[in-house]
Protein backbone atom coordinates (compact mmCIF):
# COMPACT_ATOMS: atom_id res chain seq x y z
CA UNK A 1 0.00 0.00 0.00
CA UNK A 2 1.34 3.41 -0.87
CA UNK A 3 2.10 5.93 1.84
CA UNK A 4 -0.33 8.54 0.59
CA UNK A 5 -3.18 6.03 0.81
CA UNK A 6 -2.85 5.73 4.56
CA UNK A 7 -1.60 9.12 5.71
CA UNK A 8 2.03 9.67 4.87
CA UNK A 9 4.63 9.30 7.64
CA UNK A 10 7.07 11.33 5.53
CA UNK A 11 7.72 15.04 5.77
CA UNK A 12 9.35 17.34 3.27
CA UNK A 13 9.29 17.12 -0.55
CA UNK A 14 9.25 13.58 -1.90
CA UNK A 15 7.85 11.32 -4.61
CA UNK A 16 5.55 8.37 -4.02
CA UNK A 17 4.12 5.62 -6.18
CA UNK A 18 0.64 7.15 -5.77
CA UNK A 19 1.85 10.53 -7.03
CA UNK A 20 3.50 9.02 -10.09
CA UNK A 21 0.53 6.73 -10.78
CA UNK A 22 -1.95 9.61 -10.60
CA UNK A 23 0.24 11.74 -12.90
CA UNK A 24 0.44 8.92 -15.46
CA UNK A 25 -3.33 8.51 -15.30
CA UNK A 26 -4.04 12.21 -15.79
CA UNK A 27 -1.64 15.14 -15.25
CA UNK A 28 -4.60 17.48 -14.65
CA UNK A 29 -5.97 15.15 -11.98
CA UNK A 30 -2.53 15.17 -10.38
CA UNK A 31 -2.46 18.98 -10.40
CA UNK A 32 -5.91 19.29 -8.85
CA UNK A 33 -5.17 16.70 -6.16
CA UNK A 34 -1.59 17.45 -5.15
CA UNK A 35 -1.06 21.07 -6.19
CA UNK A 36 -4.51 22.59 -5.61
CA UNK A 37 -5.38 20.21 -2.77
CA UNK A 38 -8.88 19.45 -4.07
CA UNK A 39 -10.68 16.37 -2.73
CA UNK A 40 -14.04 14.69 -3.53
CA UNK A 41 -16.98 15.89 -1.44
CA UNK A 42 -17.70 12.27 -0.54
CA UNK A 43 -14.93 9.80 0.18
CA UNK A 44 -15.45 6.48 -1.68
CA UNK A 45 -16.58 3.79 0.72
CA UNK A 46 -14.18 1.38 -0.98
CA UNK A 47 -11.25 3.61 0.00
CA UNK A 48 -12.18 3.62 3.69
CA UNK A 49 -12.90 -0.11 3.47
CA UNK A 50 -9.44 -0.76 2.02
CA UNK A 51 -7.72 1.33 4.70
CA UNK A 52 -9.47 -0.57 7.49
CA UNK A 53 -8.62 -3.93 5.91
CA UNK A 54 -4.94 -2.92 5.82
CA UNK A 55 -5.01 -1.69 9.39
CA UNK A 56 -6.74 -4.89 10.52
CA UNK A 57 -4.04 -7.04 8.92
CA UNK A 58 -1.25 -4.89 10.37
CA UNK A 59 -2.66 -5.26 13.89
CA UNK A 60 -2.99 -9.00 13.34
CA UNK A 61 0.66 -9.40 12.34
CA UNK A 62 1.88 -7.14 15.14
CA UNK A 63 -0.14 -8.48 18.06
CA UNK A 64 -2.20 -11.45 16.92
CA UNK A 65 -5.43 -9.49 17.41
CA UNK A 66 -8.41 -10.87 15.47
CA UNK A 67 -8.57 -8.77 12.28
CA UNK A 68 -12.25 -9.57 11.68
CA UNK A 69 -13.20 -8.41 15.17
CA UNK A 70 -11.19 -5.20 14.92
CA UNK A 71 -12.58 -4.47 11.45
CA UNK A 72 -16.14 -5.01 12.71
CA UNK A 73 -15.63 -2.45 15.46
CA UNK A 74 -13.95 0.15 13.26
CA UNK A 75 -16.39 -0.25 10.38
CA UNK A 76 -19.26 0.31 12.83
CA UNK A 77 -17.63 3.59 13.88
CA UNK A 78 -17.75 4.95 10.31
CA UNK A 79 -21.31 3.82 9.56
CA UNK A 80 -22.75 7.33 9.79
CA UNK A 81 -19.98 9.04 7.84
CA UNK A 82 -21.00 10.42 4.43
CA UNK A 83 -19.45 8.01 1.94
CA UNK A 84 -19.92 7.35 -1.76
CA UNK A 85 -21.10 3.79 -2.42
CA UNK A 86 -21.14 2.11 -5.81
CA UNK A 87 -24.37 0.57 -7.10
CA UNK A 88 -23.30 -2.81 -5.74
CA UNK A 89 -22.17 -1.55 -2.34
CA UNK A 90 -23.79 -0.73 0.97
CA UNK A 91 -22.48 -0.39 4.50
CA UNK A 92 -24.02 -3.76 5.39
CA UNK A 93 -22.60 -5.58 2.36
CA UNK A 94 -19.10 -4.22 2.93
CA UNK A 95 -19.32 -5.08 6.62
CA UNK A 96 -20.07 -8.73 5.87
CA UNK A 97 -17.53 -8.76 3.06
CA UNK A 98 -14.72 -7.43 5.23
CA UNK A 99 -15.34 -9.86 8.05
CA UNK A 100 -15.60 -12.79 5.63
CA UNK A 101 -12.38 -11.88 3.80
CA UNK A 102 -10.41 -11.43 7.00
CA UNK A 103 -11.73 -14.64 8.55
CA UNK A 104 -10.77 -16.50 5.38
CA UNK A 105 -7.32 -14.94 5.41
CA UNK A 106 -6.64 -15.99 9.00
CA UNK A 107 -7.79 -19.55 8.35
CA UNK A 108 -6.35 -20.24 4.91
CA UNK A 109 -3.58 -17.75 4.17
CA UNK A 110 -1.99 -16.60 7.42
CA UNK A 111 -0.55 -20.09 8.12
CA UNK A 112 1.51 -19.72 4.94
CA UNK A 113 3.26 -16.66 6.39
CA UNK A 114 6.04 -17.28 8.92
CA UNK A 115 8.99 -15.36 10.39
CA UNK A 116 7.33 -11.95 10.27
CA UNK A 117 10.15 -9.42 9.87
CA UNK A 118 8.52 -6.09 9.12
CA UNK A 119 4.96 -4.72 9.27
CA UNK A 120 3.96 -1.36 7.74
CA UNK A 121 7.63 -0.55 7.20
CA UNK A 122 8.43 2.91 5.73
CA UNK A 123 11.32 3.25 3.29
CA UNK A 124 13.12 5.99 1.40
CA UNK A 125 14.99 5.43 -1.87
CA UNK A 126 17.49 7.82 -3.41
CA UNK A 127 17.27 7.72 -7.20
CA UNK A 128 20.15 8.93 -9.34
CA UNK A 129 19.39 12.04 -11.42
CA UNK A 130 16.50 12.99 -9.12
CA UNK A 131 16.67 15.48 -6.30
CA UNK A 132 13.66 14.08 -4.44
CA UNK A 133 13.55 10.69 -2.69
CA UNK A 134 11.02 8.01 -3.59
CA UNK A 135 9.16 6.93 -0.45
CA UNK A 136 6.66 4.27 0.46
CA UNK A 137 5.44 1.85 3.09
CA UNK A 138 5.86 -1.92 2.73
CA UNK A 139 2.90 -3.84 4.12
CA UNK A 140 4.77 -6.98 5.17
CA UNK A 141 8.08 -8.78 4.92
CA UNK A 142 7.78 -12.44 5.88
CA UNK A 143 8.38 -15.99 4.66
CA UNK A 144 5.66 -17.01 2.20
CA UNK A 145 5.61 -20.80 1.85
CA UNK A 146 9.13 -20.81 3.28
CA UNK A 147 10.58 -18.12 1.01
CA UNK A 148 11.35 -14.54 2.15
CA UNK A 149 8.83 -12.26 0.45
CA UNK A 150 7.77 -8.63 0.31
CA UNK A 151 3.97 -8.70 0.47
CA UNK A 152 1.61 -5.96 -0.68
CA UNK A 153 -2.05 -6.29 0.29
CA UNK A 154 -4.76 -5.09 -2.08
CA UNK A 155 -8.55 -4.99 -1.99
CA UNK A 156 -10.35 -5.18 -5.32
CA UNK A 157 -13.80 -5.68 -6.78
CA UNK A 158 -12.39 -8.20 -9.27
CA UNK A 159 -9.43 -10.53 -9.61
CA UNK A 160 -6.10 -9.26 -10.94
CA UNK A 161 -4.74 -10.31 -14.32
CA UNK A 162 -1.77 -12.64 -14.29
CA UNK A 163 0.70 -9.96 -15.37
CA UNK A 164 -0.05 -7.52 -12.53
CA UNK A 165 2.73 -8.62 -10.15
CA UNK A 166 5.70 -8.75 -12.56
CA UNK A 167 4.70 -5.45 -14.15
CA UNK A 168 3.97 -3.62 -10.91
CA UNK A 169 6.16 -0.54 -10.49
CA UNK A 170 5.13 -0.49 -6.84
CA UNK A 171 6.48 -4.00 -6.22
CA UNK A 172 9.64 -3.05 -8.13
CA UNK A 173 10.21 -0.17 -5.72
CA UNK A 174 9.62 -2.50 -2.77
CA UNK A 175 12.16 -4.95 -4.14
CA UNK A 176 14.69 -2.12 -4.45
CA UNK A 177 13.96 -1.12 -0.86
CA UNK A 178 14.49 -4.73 0.29
CA UNK A 179 17.22 -6.05 -2.04
CA UNK A 180 17.98 -9.07 0.14
CA UNK A 181 14.43 -10.40 -0.22
CA UNK A 182 14.26 -12.71 -3.26
CA UNK A 183 10.63 -12.19 -4.26
CA UNK A 184 7.60 -9.95 -3.91
CA UNK A 185 3.92 -10.87 -4.02
CA UNK A 186 0.49 -9.32 -4.25
CA UNK A 187 -2.17 -10.62 -1.89
CA UNK A 188 -5.50 -9.53 -3.34
CA UNK A 189 -8.63 -9.67 -1.19
CA UNK A 190 -11.35 -9.85 -3.83
CA UNK A 191 -14.78 -8.45 -2.96
CA UNK A 192 -17.05 -10.89 -4.78
CA UNK A 193 -20.36 -12.52 -3.83
CA UNK A 194 -18.18 -15.37 -2.61
CA UNK A 195 -15.09 -13.51 -1.30
CA UNK A 196 -11.74 -14.98 -2.27
CA UNK A 197 -8.06 -14.26 -1.77
CA UNK A 198 -5.59 -14.43 -4.65
CA UNK A 199 -1.78 -14.46 -4.60
CA UNK A 200 0.55 -13.35 -7.36
CA UNK A 201 4.31 -13.65 -7.06
CA UNK A 202 6.42 -11.41 -9.25
CA UNK A 203 9.05 -14.03 -10.07
CA UNK A 204 6.55 -16.83 -10.57
CA UNK A 205 4.94 -15.13 -13.56
CA UNK A 206 7.81 -12.98 -14.81
CA UNK A 207 9.00 -15.65 -17.23
CA UNK A 208 5.65 -15.57 -19.02
CA UNK A 209 5.60 -11.77 -19.03
CA UNK A 210 9.06 -11.69 -20.60
CA UNK A 211 7.61 -13.44 -23.64
CA UNK A 212 5.06 -10.69 -24.32
CA UNK A 213 5.98 -9.16 -27.70
CA UNK A 214 7.16 -5.57 -27.41
CA UNK A 215 5.10 -4.55 -30.43
CA UNK A 216 1.94 -5.40 -28.49
CA UNK A 217 2.42 -2.22 -26.47
CA UNK A 218 2.59 -4.06 -23.16
CA UNK A 219 5.03 -2.84 -20.54
CA UNK A 220 7.90 -5.27 -20.20
CA UNK A 221 9.85 -5.98 -17.00
CA UNK A 222 13.15 -4.14 -17.01
CA UNK A 223 11.78 -1.20 -19.01
CA UNK A 224 10.36 0.66 -16.01
CA UNK A 225 13.40 2.76 -15.09
CA UNK A 226 13.47 5.29 -17.93
CA UNK A 227 9.69 5.98 -17.95
CA UNK A 228 9.79 6.33 -14.17
CA UNK A 229 12.66 8.80 -14.30
CA UNK A 230 10.99 10.82 -17.05
CA UNK A 231 7.63 10.86 -15.30
CA UNK A 232 9.27 11.73 -11.99
CA UNK A 233 11.03 14.72 -13.56
CA UNK A 234 7.69 15.93 -14.92
CA UNK A 235 5.99 15.48 -11.55
CA UNK A 236 8.76 17.42 -9.84
CA UNK A 237 8.42 20.14 -12.44
CA UNK A 238 4.65 20.39 -11.92
CA UNK A 239 5.09 20.69 -8.15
Amino acid sequence: MSSSDRGSPFTGPHLSHSQIEKYLLCPEQYRLYYVEGLRPKLVPASLIFGKLIHQSLARFFRSGESPATWFHQEWADVKDLPMAYSSRESWEKLSLMGESLLATFVTEDAPRLKNIRKVEHPFTLTISELDLPLVGVIDLVADLDGKPTVVDFKTSGSGYDGHEAPMSDQLTAYRLAEPAVPQAALCVLVKLKEPRIEWQRDRAVRRAADRVPRESGARCPGDWRQPLLQTSREVVFVV
